[in-house]
């Protein structure tokens, strides 16, 4: 899946949810909407569970509700 490998890099990074925040934010400004975006996080949470990386699902998962804007306040409010 195209961008997977970005998010999985975001997430390993020294700050991994400022990095998947910007690269949401970065996404939509390139034209993917929520749905997309979300869908990608998705796929790689579903890896990650298959390789019991508790810890990095838990970050993942905080992004991806701010995706779906259910962080108050820290919701992302893509298009």
């Amino acid at each position: 899946m195209q961008y997977k490998e970005e998010v999985e890099k975001a997430l390993f990074s020294p700050r991994p949810i400022e990095a998947l925040k910007d690269l949401a934010l970065s996404l939509n400004e390139k034209g993917l909407d929520r749905h997309q975006i979300y869908n990608i996080f998705l796929s790689l949470q579903q890896d990650l569970q298959n390789k019991d990386k508790d810890a990095e699902i838990a970050i993942l998962e905080d992004v991806m509700d701010m995706i779906t804007d259910w962080y108050s306040p820290l919701n992302l409010h893509l298009k």
